[in-house]
């Protein structure tokens, strides 16, 4: 099987250093883990992740980092609504393969799911609308956008919809895990 990702710096893989250290900066703000927030997407875990992501990039494949991207940014936007990462969250052309098309759709189709289920009229659900636009958008384009665009897509509907409490990161890892480090033909390290 070939590898989706490799071990070696993408384009833009600056701008995602560059992004986890803007990261690390942005969290000092929040001195307390917010009461409503989930461990895993509070304050000390983003710090570590960030921390990971920049003392140890070279253990992982730029998707992943991509996705810890998307994650970090999608709890850092529900922290904080002044959080724009809306400039990270452009789709790149590129190809994907059949393999990565299905997992990709699986999970965007799987998080639909779990927002599809909240009340129309809540106003939880009109506040993920942009979450549900942007999935329905990955889902059009999905053959024709490289991996890294849309993992930190993914990572930020990830992010998100954790951060309100709708899917619980452990469980979720576990799912998605298997699914995503199948499209690599070698063991990828793990965070906790």
């Amino acid at each position: 099987m070939r590898a989706e990702s490799e071990r070696k710096p993408v384009p833009g893989f600056e701008t995602v250093l560059d992004f986890f250290k803007g990261a690390m900066v942005d969290l000092q703000a929040f001195e307390v883990h917010p009461p409503t927030m989930p461990e895993k997407c509070g304050v000390a875990h983003l710090q570590q992740l960030c921390k990971e992501a920049l003392d140890n990039n070279q253990r992982y494949p730029s998707d992943k980092l991509c996705r810890w991207m998307g994650f970090a940014g999608g709890v850092l936007s529900t922290l904080d609504k002044r959080n724009d990462f809306s400039r990270y969250t452009g789709l790149v052309k590129g190809d994907l393969t059949n393999a990565a098309q299905n997992v990709l759709s699986k999970l965007f189709n799987r998080y639909l799911g779990i927002i599809s289920r909240i009340s129309i009229d809540s106003p939880l659900r009109e506040e993920l609308k942009p979450i549900e636009i942007m999935i329905y958008e990955s889902l059009e384009v999905i053959e024709d956008c490289e991996l890294q665009s849309q993992s930190i897509r993914l990572g930020y509907v990830q992010g998100v919809i954790a951060a309100k409490g709708l899917i619980n990161v452990d469980e979720e890892r576990a799912f998605s895990r298997p699914l995503l480090h199948s499209l690599h033909d070698q063991p990828i390290a793990s965070f906790p």
